[in-house]
């Protein structure tokens, strides 16, 4: 069972529905990340369940608790929040909020949110020529313009999915939370006019490669210090419910070639590419975004500007823009609710 909950204090809202759940002895995983968790309280977990009720595991073995109607409530109560509960089919099975806001719950997911990415300009970039308003309008929102390690870079907060020009490709931009980091490539093959200005324009928002790394989940029985309530033979049982249906890291069948004609117009050779699909068909871990930097033969200060350890508007030179005029409202009033 799908459970997702939005807590009215988002502080901790990840670490605070972690320890409820153990202290149920629900038997499952919590899913980490950065945003939307701790900006909107919104959080989700998979929960294993028994026809009606939700599995537990106690000293007397893993058995039917609550039924999913009692849990969802005590939950609400408990946390402060309103909570939806879908089976692995998406049929609604327990909801402590109107129908009208359960439905606002279900697609705030797919809003455009403001997240922190930076993108590295293309070394043939000249700042003296750039037009930084017209920048801000191809990121689709504010952006601070700084030069780092011999290279131009962005740093902006969109509120649109952003739209490059083949002019001003390729570009690279980077996400990087504590347990998730987001590449993207904007290559120049991607534009093809060709096609016609309007397929062209169109492909002007179309990501190249992207790759995502998530840390793993919370798993509720196996991470928990100690063995708590749980003897041997239950832990044990309980560990192996919350692996299955966790999915191996891999890569799409045509990812191999995307990654080879995207990364050689950033002058990558055949070893850093191959480099590459390998780390995209690896597990989060605390030492990939370091890694991909240098791997990309993007500057170190790229990292922390992606963190929010470095501000752009800390180093000299920066310069701040935002996307304004007729045609940036109109193309950002596309992407509203």
């Amino acid at each position: 069972m799908h459970v997702e909950l939005v807590l009215f204090d988002t502080r901790r809202a990840i670490a605070r529905t972690v320890e409820k759940l153990r202290s149920l002895r629900l038997i499952g995983v919590v899913e980490r990340a950065d945003h939307p968790a701790d900006t909107l309280g919104r959080v989700r977990a998979t929960v294993l369940t028994a026809g009606d009720s939700v599995l537990t595991a106690g000293p007397e073995g893993i058995a039917p608790g609550r039924s999913i109607e009692e849990t969802a409530e005590l939950l609400r109560r408990q946390l402060a929040a309103g909570v939806l509960a879908h089976d692995c089919a998406g049929n609604q099975r327990a909801a402590t909020v109107p129908a009208n806001i359960a439905d606002r719950m279900q697609g705030a997911g797919a809003e455009q949110q403001e997240i922190r990415r930076v993108y590295v300009l293309p070394t043939s970039f000249s700042a003296e020529k750039a037009d930084i308003e017209f920048l801000a309008f191809c990121v689709g929102g504010a952006i601070t313009h700084v030069q780092v390690g011999g290279r131009d870079v962005l740093v902006g907060f969109p509120r649109r999915p952003s739209t490059w020009p083949k002019s001003q490709r390729p570009v690279v931009q980077l996400i990087a939370m504590s347990d998730h980091v987001e590449v993207a490539v904007y290559s120049t093959s991607a534009v093809q006019w060709w096609r016609g200005p309007l397929k062209a324009a169109r492909q002007q928002a179309v990501v190249s490669l992207l790759s995502v790394w998530n840390a793993p989940p919370v798993r509720l029985v196996e991470d928990s210090a100690g063995h708590g309530p749980y003897p041997a033979m239950v832990r044990g049982q309980a560990i192996a419910l919350e692996r299955l249906g966790q999915a191996v890291p891999s890569v799409p069948e045509d990812f191999p070639a995307a990654a080879g004609r995207s990364l050689s117009e950033l002058g990558l050779d055949r070893e850093a590419i191959d480099e590459f699909v390998a780390l995209a068909a690896s597990e989060w871990s605390a030492e990939l975004l370091p890694r991909l930097v240098r791997l990309l033969r993007l500057p170190e200060e790229v990292a922390s500007l992606a963190t929010g350890e470095l501000t752009a508007d800390s180093l000299p030179g920066a310069v701040a823009a935002d996307s304004t005029g007729a045609l940036a409202q109109l193309t950002e009033r596309r992407y509203r609710r």
